[in-house]
């Protein structure tokens, strides 16, 4: 009988341990904490708080992930907009699409004038998540870099 009970207590530190190492822990007394006082805050604060609950749902590695994929997107979304035809032609379908505000014709043209210094920014960040990736980074990496090696080849050509 007695073996028994510190065979089971045994389990339950174990299980504590294991609970207390989830990086996820944060993010689930926040959100019982949200819920007890969600009808007590205004609902702006609370969206916002959820919002960053929600960036680190997965932990920090997971933000991190989702930071870096979403400025490699941001990279892909302007630089494939001059990937179609010669400059001046890519402005003029620019100028087609967004049609009467010219805000996001301006904002692609400023964006791609800095082409070399993301290319750089872009390795860099390739090589940084290469040098330390021991998980899904990798297989975040090569989805991206099938669409950067499009861009880039176009860009460098």
């Amino acid at each position: 009988m007695v073996g028994e009970k510190l065979h089971q207590l045994k389990e339950w530190v174990a299980t504590l341990m294991k609970t207390l190492r989830d990086p996820s822990l944060p993010l689930l007394e926040l959100q019982e904490i949200m819920t007890s006082v969600a009808s007590r805050i205004p609902a702006t604060v609370e969206k916002d708080i959820r919002k960053v609950m929600a960036q680190y749902r997965s932990g920090i590695r997971g933000y991190m992930k989702s930071v870096v994929l979403d400025l490699l997107k941001r990279y892909l979304q302007v630089e494939m907009q001059f990937q179609q035809a010669h400059y001046d032609k890519c402005v003029i379908n620019l100028r087609e699409l967004h049609k009467p505000d010219m805000s996001p014709v301006l904002d692609y043209i400023f964006s791609h004038a800095q082409v070399s210094k993301k290319n750089i920014l872009v390795t860099m960040l390739i090589v940084r998540l290469f040098s330390s990736s021991t998980d899904g980074l990798l297989l975040l990496l090569f989805v991206a870099i099938r669409n950067i090696d499009v861009v880039c080849i176009c860009v460098f050509a």
